[in-house]
């Protein structure tokens, strides 16, 4: 018994240690990204965002073919080594050169098919980041598996930092179009590789030999995932399709002020306390008074900040973003409220993930 109140202290450090570490990334991210999005917005046009956001949702239809969760699965399960991680990274660097290459194939037809010519260049410039990214160092993993959330802070925000100020808003100020968020989509997936090997030693082999391991918990995380599109992709590509480009930008930046407050802090915390969910899963007790503990603390950070961000809108839209923007106000009312009841929903998924229940997600 002492053991036990021993390991749940140490975990219970280790969680609200990663809370902190990921919160703190979450603040410096949205400042650097709020930053970005009023200066991105004054110098661009909804068009270009929805543009942008139209080819990613395309995109997103695409991945869900390879949306198994084998990265979750490597933190879940407590016997993982050497030939799991290979075998993670030898899956990405497949499935991300086959998306690569069909993407490229159907960007004329998608292009076609909503009426933008414009749409042929974007896809396949973001095929061409989605095979890069497929190379990337999944050592990094383990920063969370191992609850080395300082590490993580560090790889994020270099990324973030780099992508963003010394790529994306330059070429804004530059360029004037939805090129310098392509470039600097491009320029962060890039970034991301080249830091991946630079902070963590791992270097990955191809094997697949483990891929049969991994997918007896992952495979059922593909409905998940497939419930996710859904929820958070479908709308862009209807109101892309009946609506256009300009609508749906005028969407990608409500909901992007709108997840702020709510499901951004909200995928901090659970990015930081599931590993720990992981190391409680065979002691149940721990385990619900600790998601009890986590849930309770978002509700009293979210509830506010998405209701105040609904009541304050107007004000928020005209000062920061401009008159132009004015039509996203109602929008982010709205979707910061959605927000709150998003994360309400969500918190059990961590938990049913970290005891391998997978299946009930």
């Amino acid at each position: 018994m002492v053991l036990m109140v021993g390991r749940s202290k140490s975990v219970n450090g280790q969680m609200a240690t990663g809370a902190a570490w990921t919160v703190l990334f979450m603040l410096i991210d949205r400042c650097m990204g709020l930053i970005s999005t009023v200066i991105l917005a004054r110098l661009l046009v909804p068009e270009d965002f929805g543009l942008i956001a139209l080819a990613t949702s395309v995109i997103a239809i695409l991945e869900l073919l390879g949306a198994f969760g084998l990265d979750t699965a490597l933190i879940q399960q407590p016997d993982t080594g050497r030939q799991q991680f290979d075998t993670v990274w030898t899956f990405n660097v497949l499935f991300g050169l086959g998306m690569g290459l069909v993407v490229a194939c159907l960007a004329a037809p998608a292009a076609g098919f909503y009426g933008d010519p414009q749409l042929v260049s974007v896809m396949v410039m973001l095929g061409v980041g989605r095979a890069v990214q497929g190379f990337e160092n999944v050592g990094v993993i383990a920063f969370r598996k191992e609850m080395a959330f300082d590490r993580e802070f560090k790889y994020l925000l270099t990324k973030r930092f780099a992508t963003t100020v010394l790529v994306t808003i330059p070429l804004a100020f530059a360029l004037r179009s939805y090129w310098a968020l392509l470039a600097g989509t491009l320029a962060g997936t890039c970034i991301g590789v080249a830091l991946s090997y630079a902070l963590h030693p791992f270097r990955p082999r191809p094997s697949l030999a483990a891929l049969g391991q991994l997918m007896t918990f992952s495979k059922w995380l593909f409905v998940t995932r497939l419930v996710e599109f859904f929820y958070s992709r479908m709308a862009d590509l209807i109101v892309g399709r009946w609506a256009g480009t300009a609508a749906l930008g005028s969407f990608t930046i409500a909901r992007e002020v709108a997840r702020v407050p709510t499901r951004e802090l909200a995928a901090s915390v659970h990015r930081a306390v599931f590993p720990g969910y992981v190391k409680l899963a065979d002691d149940r007790a721990l385990l619900r008074r600790q998601y009890l503990k986590v849930t309770s603390i978002l509700l009293l950070l979210i509830l506010p900040a998405g209701i105040g961000l609904s009541l304050l809108a107007e004000p928020i839209v005209l000062i920061l973003l401009g008159a132009k923007w004015k039509e996203t106000v109602p929008l982010i009312q709205i979707l910061s409220i959605n927000g709150i009841l998003a994360v309400l929903l969500s918190t059990v998924h961590y938990v049913n993930l970290a005891v391998g229940m997978s299946r009930a997600t």
